[in-house]
């Protein structure tokens, strides 16, 4: 990514990344690669736009600081609490460089598009009182025990059915370890009634990938269970029914 971004003979004004959780396939940017995007744009005074929506749950690896604390000149740091607390707040937050920090305030003035001010001071108070932190380290435990949960149910499938992106965020990426498979389970899927999202929606020009995204964001343990017991279920029909093949 860093020597694509940064190999034309024109250097980017601005490189957008995720750096925490690469939606939906999970992938995240390592120590090096990181130190290697801080040292380009520093050099070609390029502006890093640090998207770092899902950070809060991450479940393997390194707790990386922030791109902004090692490179705040250089770095425009995104943020919302969708996750940690709840979208209806609709409340996101920008740290910035002072010169952009200044634009942005004024930008959002001439446009009257803050967040509601009640809502902003309830969200204040849970940062002030920790009470945040410990609601997202709840939070972090029970998206964990379903992510062991997904490992453990879909071991006994692991020759018909693959999955990844499970390091972070609050889906899985599933898919047939055949084409004929993956085929095979999407029609299941919407023979039964589920409704999923494909890869292929989320495909760019000249891609066609295979599998579905599995979201649990909404799901108790409970409820994980129960749809991967029909996941499963379904994936040995198929299996039956001969469809092992490419």
């Amino acid at each position: 990514m860093v020597g694509r971004a940064f190999g034309a003979e024109k250097k980017p004004v601005l490189v957008h990344v995720t750096p925490n959780h690469r939606y939906p396939a999970g992938g995240r940017l390592s120590a090096l690669r990181r130190q290697q995007l801080i040292s380009h744009a520093q050099h070609h005074g390029t502006l890093i736009l640090e998207n770092d929506y899902g950070c809060e749950f991450t479940y393997e690896g390194s707790d990386y600081p922030t791109l902004y604390s090692m490179a705040p000149d250089n770095t425009m740091l995104l943020g919302t609490f969708a996750n940690a607390a709840s979208p209806a707040l609709r409340i996101g937050f920008a740290v910035a460089p002072p010169q952009i920090a200044r634009n942005i305030a004024f930008r959002i003035g001439q446009a009257h598009q803050r967040a509601s001010w009640p809502a902003q001071k309830i969200m204040e108070a849970l940062l002030r009182s920790g009470e945040l932190d410990r609601h997202i380290r709840r939070s972090r435990r029970h998206y964990l025990s379903i992510r062991r949960l997904i490992q453990k149910q879909l071991a006994p499938c692991s020759r018909y059915i693959a999955f990844q992106g499970n390091g972070a965020g609050m889906l899985v990426v599933l898919r047939g370890q055949t084409a004929r498979i993956d085929c095979a389970l999407q029609e299941a899927l919407k023979a039964n009634g589920v409704r999923f999202q494909p890869m292929t929606d989320l495909a760019g020009p000249g891609s066609n990938p295979t599998g579905f995204l599995f979201g649990y964001g909404h799901m108790e343990l409970s409820t994980a269970r129960e749809s991967l017991e029909l996941l499963s279920s379904w994936i040995q029909g198929i299996v039956a029914r001969g469809f092992s093949g490419a």
